[in-house]
Parts: structure tokens; C-alpha cells; sequence
């Protein structure tokens, strides 16, 4: 064989160098082929990938799977609102009433109560004195001292007669008082207290 067909021979051979860099070739482009796997923040793939200029990958929550832990405390904190709930009409139930004479209209000073102004209804039973009578019958034909509003309740005190001293110190009398200027009357309200002189 010539030297010219042993040169041929050995530029068409390949050297184990030139094998080594083919398979380190093809190694690296299957490598760089393959999909990168996700990495979580602090991990050594997130640190490669902010070396590289890249932001960390942040895995995603669904948002279904939200949602789903969500209902949880919504649905704890309607419990516990429907429960609260129950128990304050429970609560509004069980108040005490008793019958009390009640105004079905607005009353003024002076004016005599009828059949059709007084009614008996439930009352709270706080709200009405122990003097209280619930006959309409006891209040019906009396003069009332003092303007007293819709639905109020009817007290002893609140009636001219002996009644009007409820609550007074002993001896205390009940006197008519008529002012010689009658626009006096206007500027004065029940629970008012006033000086009174008397001249000669």
C-alpha cells in the first residue's frame, strides 16, 4: 500500500478523541432538550436560574383549591351567627309581661280619658308601676295632668285627683295656681319647679 492510500485511510479514520467529543456533543444536546424541573425559591434551581438572569419560578396555588379553604371559615362563622341569633329571641321571649291600660292616642293636659283612648295590652312588666291597675274601667271618666304621647302607659300620678300625690312627702296639698299673665302657661312644662308668691 502507498503512502498517499495510508493517508487517505488514516484522514477517513476516526481518533477516540473525536468519538469523545461527538458523544459529549449529542450528551449535552439531549440535556438541553429535556424540560427544566421546577424549582422552589431558596433551592439550588432557583439559584441557577437568578444567576442566569431569570426569575425564580413560583408555583401557583388553584384557585378552586382556594375557594374550596375558604368555605371552611365562612360557612363556621354563619353557624355561629345563626346561633347567636336564636338564642337573643330566645332571650326576647322569655321577658315578663303583664296587662297594662295603654293610650291608643296623643293625650293633652286636661283632657278626660275615654273608652276609645285607653286599651289593654302586654307590656313589659319594668314598665309599669306597682300601683298600676290594668282596669281600663279605673282610668276612664279621670282628667289627665300632664301630655302623655301614644302607647304610653297610664300611672296614678299622671291623673288629677288624689293620685296626682303618689309619690309626694306626707302633708304635700295640691293647689290651682292661675297666673294673671296666661302666657306664662305656655313657657311651662310638667316636672317643672316654680316660686310662687303670694301678695295681700
Amino acid at each position: 500500500m502507498s503512502k498517499h492510500t495510508k493517508a487517505a485511510a488514516g484522514q477517513s479514520g476516526t481518533s477516540p478523541r473525536g468519538q469523545g467529543v461527538d458523544a459529549t456533543a449529542r450528551r449535552e444536546s439531549v440535556e438541553f432538550g429535556r424540560p427544566a424541573p421546577r424549582s422552589q425559591p431558596g433551592s439550588p434551581g432557583s439559584e441557577s436560574r437568578r444567576a442566569l438572569g431569570k426569575p425564580p419560578r413560583v408555583t401557583r396555588r388553584p384557585l378552586r383549591r382556594r375557594l374550596q379553604r375558604a368555605r371552611i371559615p365562612s360557612a363556621i362563622a354563619l353557624a355561629i351567627a345563626a346561633g347567636g341569633l336564636t338564642a337573643y329571641n330566645s332571650l326576647g321571649s322569655t321577658v315578663d309581661r303583664v296587662p297594662a291600660v295603654r293610650l291608643t292616642t296623643d293625650i293633652g293636659a286636661g283632657e278626660v280619658l275615654t273608652a276609645e283612648s285607653v286599651e289593654v295590652a302586654e307590656v313589659d312588666v319594668a314598665a309599669v308601676p306597682e300601683t298600676h291597675s290594668g282596669d281600663p274601667g279605673r282610668y276612664i271618666g279621670q282628667t289627665m295632668s300632664a301630655p302623655l304621647p301614644r302607647g304610653a302607659v297610664v300611672h296614678e300620678s299622671q291623673l288629677l285627683g288624689p293620685g296626682l300625690l303618689t309619690g309626694r312627702d306626707a302633708g304635700t296639698v295640691a293647689v290651682p295656681v292661675r297666673p294673671a299673665d296666661t302666657a306664662i302657661v305656655g313657657l311651662l312644662a310638667p316636672g317643672q319647679h316654680v316660686d310662687v308668691l303670694a301678695s295681700a
